[in-house]
């Protein structure tokens, strides 16, 4: 019996050294869990920033190439329609399709995408539309503003969405 009260310390102490390296390891390994957790969080979050800014920059340069087109579109055909009237800037026609084209690519919403796409093709008929009679000419133009119209609608309620989120 007094070999094992003086073992009994000695067992106890070590056991007591594993334990505690054991409870330590453990800790050890959930903070490095909490850490990889918390690292990718960080890093989600950041692609979610970096999209959201890339989305909104291509939304509202959309939305500005859309108008700039539009107005575009109309001089040209005005200028179809009586030749004496000015066009917005020689070239402008072309160089804003070219831009919208580029830009509605990288849209990353199919639907508002696909709307864009509508209103670049009614915008593209516009400006290259024969003159035509003026029954003719307000079909278009109606049709024309119906298509900017929803894709601007679109756009703009993209915008509110990214920046109320």
């Amino acid at each position: 019996m007094d070999v094992f009260t003086a073992i009994l310390p000695v067992v106890t102490l070590m056991l007591g050294a594993w334990m505690n390296q054991l409870s330590e390891g453990k800790r050890e390994k959930a903070a490095l869990q909490r850490e990889r957790q918390v690292r990718e969080l960080d890093r989600e979050q950041s692609r979610l920033d970096r999209r959201e800014a890339f989305e909104l920059d291509h939304l509202v340069k959309t939305s500005e190439c859309l108008s700039r087109l539009y107005r575009a579109a109309l001089m040209e055909h005005l200028h179809r329609v009586n030749a004496s009237s000015p066009v917005l800037e020689p070239g402008a026609f072309g160089r804003e399709t070219q831009e919208l084209t580029r830009l509605q690519v990288l849209i990353l919403d199919k639907g508002i995408r696909a709307l864009v796409e509508g209103a670049r093709q009614h915008l593209l008929e516009a400006g290259t539309a024969d003159p035509g009679t003026p029954e003719e000419l307000g079909d278009l133009v109606m049709k024309t503003h119906e298509h900017l119209t929803a894709a601007e609608e679109a756009l703009a309620s993209r915008l509110r969405t990214i920046y109320d989120a």
